[in-house]
């Protein structure tokens, strides 16, 4: 998605004032309704193609860390007694690890 892109539904302020609940689904259905057929196709497509290339991105990023392994001789680590992570030694089990990362829906 362009960095410029500014999602419809927000109308470019996604933190926005404090607002009651309900509020907030409440603007973004009025926002789609003002929208046009036009609008509305683009904005789906605009979502499906984020769908579509996650896995892609998902690879990008990861290779993009694994570079950083390899540059600074580091590994990222999970520590779950605290459930953070720790920066250790590389390690062919954690860059696996890594590499196995699951997306978030």
């Amino acid at each position: 998605m362009n960095k410029d892109h500014v999602d419809p539904l927000s109308q470019g302020n996604p933190t926005g004032p404090a607002q009651p609940v309900g509020a907030e689904e409440r603007k973004k259905d009025e926002n789609w309704r003002q929208l046009t057929e036009s609008e509305k196709k683009e904005y789906a497509k605009t979502i499906l193609e984020s769908k579509i290339f996650t896995e892609e991105r998902k690879k990008a990023f990861i290779d993009d860390i694994l570079e950083v392994y390899k540059k600074h001789n580091l590994s990222i680590a999970h520590d779950s007694g605290a459930g953070a992570f720790i920066i250790t030694d590389i390690d062919d089990r954690l860059v696996n690890w890594m590499k196995n990362a699951e997306l978030e829906d």
